[in-house]
């Protein structure tokens, strides 16, 4: 009896390791936190006072504010600005560009000094010097099993396109814009080359990289993407990399065509909401998955296996972090301050239910529509000041990956 138990105990002590190593080794950001994680964490009294003892002042490269809810967070931590750069302790840009770090660096620098930009920025807030570094570090091969197969302009790609191009495909052209402006889709490759060779027949901006249309796996018979949140934080040789366990969910305006592709029926963003009532847009959201826990339960509904495609979408974001690591967080000058990253990291799902990095985008839009999108994005800012100002954070929802 005695020796039985033993090997009960031996039994459920290597199943507990077991199942411990798994967990350990996958990420929760998609799971609920206890029966929703449309539960929201502020920050405490005594991480507050932690970060009100440093006395920190903040300037920033613009003469335009930030944002309102970046504005409260730091009126509540009695962090203050100042138009002074030498007291400065926290730079905040305007560009988030690495042209415009190192300017600023050159001529402000200070040893101290909390920089809200990594180096490196452009590798992953820019679409073509994304897919660039992936090449140069994987070989196109690779690369386009993370992105969908791409092409850019300015790295003498557009040949590959030409030699490559199959009219029974279609292809989306995509700008340097932001909020989800300057895209353009064509299967015509005399349409493609009037929009990127000019009259000289040399290739002219803005476009600057195109990428093969995917065919969607359709929400409600809409195309949807899924938003991500991204946290780096940098100094010395450590290089920490976090995604948060909120994310959120967009749609195209128009629904899909396959044969009748357009802008508004294959780009996901919330930015159409601006073009119709207020009244149309809470109708909308109230039928749609808007955040990872309702994306969840719908996939459940439809008989998706949401645990095989976020098991994927963690693989995939794993080995994107593990690839850009070593082009970030190098300039050696501001090797010892501290340096931040926030970024949204945008998801698509094929038809067989494949997840592709779509782009990133650093300081991610802070717009919210109802309050559940309001929630999500102030959490996302708490936390990533949590990481950035505390000494021990602890009480936060990102999950660290690397």
């Amino acid at each position: 009896m005695n020796s039985f138990s033993i090997i009960q105990i031996l039994v459920i002590a290597i199943l507990f390791l077991v199942l411990f190593n798994i967990r350990k080794g996958k990420l929760t950001f998609y799971m609920e936190k206890g029966p929703s994680m449309e539960t929201f964490t502020e920050m405490n009294k005594t991480e507050s006072n932690e970060i009100k003892k440093q006395k920190l002042r903040y300037c920033k490269s613009s003469k335009e504010g930030i944002n309102e809810r970046l504005k409260d967070l730091f009126t509540k931590m009695d962090i203050t600005y100042t138009d002074d750069p030498k007291n400065c302790d926290f730079y905040i840009p305007y560009w988030y560009s690495d042209d415009e770090l190192s300017k600023f660096v050159n001529k402000n620098y200070r040893p101290n000094m909390i920089l809200n930009v990594i180096p490196g920025v452009d590798y992953l807030n820019r679409k073509n010097k994304l897919w660039e570094i992936l090449v140069k570090k994987l070989g196109r091969d690779k690369a386009s099993e993370i992105m969908p197969p791409s092409y850019s302009i300015f790295n003498n790609e557009f040949k590959i396109l030409e030699k490559e191009f199959n009219k029974n495909d279609s292809y989306v052209l995509k700008t340097e814009e932001e909020n989800a402006q300057g895209i353009y889709v064509y299967n015509d490759m005399e349409k493609i080359q009037n929009l990127v060779i000019d009259v000289k027949k040399e290739l002219r901006y803005p476009v600057t990289i195109i990428q093969k249309f995917i065919k969607p796996l359709l929400i409600k018979d809409r195309v949807f993407k899924i938003r991500l949140f991204l946290f780096i934080k940098c100094k010395g040789s450590q290089k920490s990399i976090y995604i948060h366990k909120q994310g959120g969910v967009f749609f195209g305006k128009d629904k899909f065509d396959i044969n009748n592709l357009t802008y508004s029926s294959i780009v996901a963003n919330a930015y159409w909401f601006n073009k119709v009532s207020i009244k149309e847009v809470r109708d909308f959201l109230s039928k749609h998955p808007r955040n990872l826990v309702q994306l969840k339960k719908y996939f459940k509904k439809q008989n998706i296996n949401s645990s095989f495609i976020f098991d994927k979408i963690n693989a995939l974001l794993k080995r994107t972090c593990l690839t850009l690591k070593d082009e970030i967080c190098s300039n050696s000058k501001v090797k010892n301050n501290i340096k931040l990253g926030l970024f949204g990291v945008d998801i698509i799902i094929d038809e067989e239910l494949k997840p592709w990095l779509i782009e990133m985008n650093v300081s991610p839009s802070s717009t919210a529509f109802d309050k559940l999108g309001e929630s999500q994005k102030k959490q996302v800012w708490i936390d990533s000041m949590k990481i950035a100002l505390l000494k021990n954070p602890s009480n936060h929802e990102f999950e660290k990956i690397n």
